[in-house]
């Protein structure tokens, strides 16, 4: 039995009938018993169009080190900049919200993000492109460097 993701109802459901051509990045249309669900294979696509996926760590970011910090928290955050890039040591949650791309590198920690209608688990090391307008957050405690550009 196929299971596909059901982005209407935000879980896993038995998917009767066949794959049929790709609707969008990474997903395919699955219909049966009057019902259409996405399966998602490698994207994770929000209803809007914004999207979340795995890519290499980006070349060229600024060592930790190189990072000027703010004297004040944000969202109980300590934030730093440099050279257009954004750190942010989290001790639970932080939110961000995308006009274009961003792109993110976790140093340490590990959690999920989360936005209007899914979740995505993150650990050290990994690296994403979220792409689209939209509100997400990153939630656990973690390290991260984020870069922002606008489409």
């Amino acid at each position: 039995m196929r299971r596909a993701f059901c982005p209407f109802r935000g879980r896993f459901s038995p998917a009767a009938g066949r794959l049929s051509s790709p609707v969008g990045a990474g997903a395919r249309k699955i219909s049966g018993k009057g019902r259409v669900w996405f399966a998602i294979a490698r994207d994770i696509v929000y209803n809007s169009g914004m999207k979340i996926m795995r890519i290499q760590p980006p070349a060229g970011l600024p060592a930790e080190a190189d990072f000027s910090w703010q004297e004040k928290t944000v969202q109980g955050a300590r934030c730093g900049r440099a050279d257009g890039a954004r750190i942010v040591r989290s001790p639970r949650r932080f939110k961000l919200f995308c006009e274009g791309r961003d792109d993110l590198l976790f140093l340490d920690g590990s959690g999920h993000f989360k936005w209007a209608r899914g979740e995505t688990p993150f650990a050290a090391g990994q690296a994403f492109c979220i792409e689209g307008e939209g509100e997400y957050e990153v939630n656990g405690p973690c390290t991260f460097i984020a870069v922002q550009k606008q489409m």
